[in-house]
């Protein structure tokens, strides 16, 4: 098991660097679905990603990039890619802040599977905490409402995924380096996004091709960046930070394209988050509890 000094500096340092590349990611996949779509881009995104790789594999080694966990890595790729399609199809199709906002919710959906995969009881607060976060949902949604768009129940679903694909995450980083949990997402998803793409294969222009590199850097960059968060410091230190997910999208998206933030999905984001943070934060407090209760049982 790979042992880290926990560094709470460095996990919320890596972890803006992460939220980062995400805005400039999504912007970058926004501009290019107009003439390529999704399963495309992610493929041609992976195979750049792959490229992007070969330099650092040579540089660094083969050991940092070895695993005993191939099956766990091909389930955070099919996890992975299912996301990443659901949500690349919304962004070319929805506000950029409202996607983001959505996508907040993932870290409630990874509570409520940690109650499946971890054998976790939901507690009071957990249920306090998902209930809020629900109530975030439907401001950034609006359900009934004029501006209520199906697709926002199709990131949902997105979001789903995306908690499973953190577990698995989670679980990887225990025993593999950031850049080996990167770098077989990549191999995977070349396999598994190449049939999507070439069922309507569309000839990219080189301006696509361009613009989708820098998709597949920033991509990278941001999974590298989010795991080697994780490593540093708990999910409930980080977590507060990912709002600056909206901030970046949202900024970038104004200076890009003109669009405007949502000011429904801007108050949802803040009361989905906090409802988040609320949850994880007791979740420290428990295994801090637990830790102690132990020292005490073996000091007996």
């Amino acid at each position: 098991m790979l042992k880290h000094k926990k560094n709470v500096a460095a996990g919320i340092t890596w972890s803006l660097i992460s939220c980062f590349f995400s805005g400039v990611m999504v912007n970058m996949v926004k501009h290019v679905s107009v003439d390529i779509d999704s399963a495309q881009i992610i493929f041609l995104r992976n195979i750049f990603a792959f490229l992007i790789f070969i330099p650092i594999v040579l540089y660094y080694g083969v050991d940092k990039f070895k695993t005993q966990k191939l099956k766990l890595h091909a389930l955070r790729s099919v996890t992975g890619l299912i996301s990443m399609l659901i949500f690349f199809y919304s962004i070319s199709k929805m506000n950029i802040s409202v996607v983001t906002a959505i996508s907040f919710t993932a870290p409630l959906f990874t509570a409520i599977f940690a109650i499946y995969f971890f054998k976790d009881k939901l507690n009071i607060h957990q249920t306090f905490a998902l209930f809020v976060g629900f109530i975030g949902v439907m401001i950034v949604v609006q359900p009934g409402g004029e501006a209520f768009n199906p697709l926002s129940l199709l990131v949902l679903v997105c979001t789903v995924f995306w908690a499973l694909s953190g577990i698995v995450i989670k679980k990887l980083s225990e025993t593999d380096t950031p850049l080996a949990i990167t770098f077989y997402m990549t191999i995977f998803m070349i396999f598994f996004s190449a049939p999507l793409a070439f069922i309507d294969w569309a000839t990219p222009s080189l301006d696509n091709y361009i613009w989708v590199f820098g998709i597949a850097l920033s991509s990278n960059l941001l999974q590298y960046s989010l795991a080697k968060s994780l490593t540093y410091a708990d999910f409930s230190v980080v977590l507060p930070f990912d709002f600056t997910r909206l901030i970046f999208s949202a900024g970038i998206a104004y200076l890009l394209f003109g669009e405007e933030m949502d000011i429904n999905a801007a108050l949802g984001s803040v009361i989905i988050l906090s409802a988040a943070f609320y949850a994880a934060l007791n979740e420290r407090r428990k295994i801090r509890r637990l830790t102690a209760i132990s020292s005490m049982a073996k000091g007996l």
